[in-house]
């Protein structure tokens, strides 16, 4: 993901579990966020507090971004938004079904899809299948892009790819991938 935003000039890293430090982006401040209200270039990682209220916490980070307008959200381990099964903040529900209207990208990544609501699923674009260990987080990616994903990649660096328009996935290998 961080060769994937490289080239992005207004980005929003929402680190949940802390661990993306080595991507070299400017961390959470009170100048990164006069960047963002300004519409300035700005890059920088927002790491959850170590609290149980981390979702009122993603909730003011979403309305901040929301009310910035024109960037992008990338959200490292997104089952850490909202609890597995509960009802997702007003704000994430903002981001990911009218954040289109305010030039707001959103981009999440989790190794639970199993754990994400339902509307981040089905309000993507396109969807990537690494290496998901666990059958039911596969077969949950499976209602989107069919049972091709139910199959585990072998290749270290193989992964399927789908449009939400398309018809079925397509498997890229380690070589192809390159």
């Amino acid at each position: 993901m961080r060769r994937l935003t490289a080239s992005i000039k207004r980005l929003i890293v929402l680190d949940g579990k802390g661990t993306l430090a080595a991507w070299g982006l400017e961390e959470w401040s009170r100048e990164t966020e006069k960047a963002l209200f300004k519409g300035l270039p700005m890059r920088a990682r927002v790491t959850a507090p170590l609290t149980d209220d981390y979702v009122t916490f993603w909730e003011d980070v979403f309305g901040l971004c929301f009310a910035a307008g024109n960037l992008t959200i990338y959200v490292d381990e997104a089952y850490t938004l909202s609890e597995p099964g509960a009802r997702p903040g007003a704000m994430l529900r903002a981001i990911w079904t009218r954040g289109r209207e305010f030039n707001i990208g959103a981009w999440a990544a989790t190794q639970r899809p199993t754990w994400l609501p339902l509307f981040i699923l089905s309000e993507a674009d396109y969807y990537f299948v690494f290496r998901l260990t666990l059958s039911d987080d596969r077969r949950r990616m499976a209602e989107f892009m069919g049972e091709e994903v139910m199959r585990p990649i072998k290749d270290r660096h193989g992964f399927y790819y789908m449009g939400a328009v398309d018809d079925e996935p397509q498997y890229l290998s380690e070589l192809e991938a390159q």
